[in-house]
């Protein structure tokens, strides 16, 4: 989940999704830049929520010997943008830009120095990336 630091999450089990709107911004750029082609440029908006939790086997026909973290689970939201481009004139290329933030304060583990974080910088967390799909 994007809004939320490396190492915030541990446990056996996990559950979460993602629900983006997508949009396009600029459906036909066609302009190159060095050995890219610019084909299109969306914008998105997504939540996500999800949780990770320790807990024993699963089993499907007991449903009350699984533990279930309802009341734990993250939320968070976020904006991005995509850009396609063909490198070459052959290989796709997606290029992104995402920043997401938690809906909700979060807690941290004060023991341990990889949880500690800065309160100005918890909020708005951004990624960069490339790759060939989405």
């Amino acid at each position: 989940m994007r809004f939320l630091p490396l190492y915030s999450l541990e446990g056996n089990r996990k559950l979460w999704n993602r629900i983006t709107y997508r949009f396009p911004l600029w459906p036909k750029i066609n302009k190159s830049l060095l050995s890219f082609n610019l084909v299109r440029l969306y914008g998105g908006i997504f939540v996500e929520i999800g949780n990770a939790w320790n807990g024993g086997d699963f089993n499907y026909w007991s449903w009350s010997e699984w533990s279930f973290p309802w009341r734990d689970f993250k939320k968070g939201i976020g904006f991005e943008l995509k850009l396609d481009a063909v490198n070459l004139y052959s290989w796709p290329a997606k290029f992104y830009l995402a920043l997401a933030t938690p809906l909700e304060k979060l807690p941290g583990k004060e023991d341990e120095r990889v949880y500690k974080r800065d309160e100005d910088k918890e909020r708005l967390r951004w990624y960069l990336g490339v790759g060939f799909n989405y």
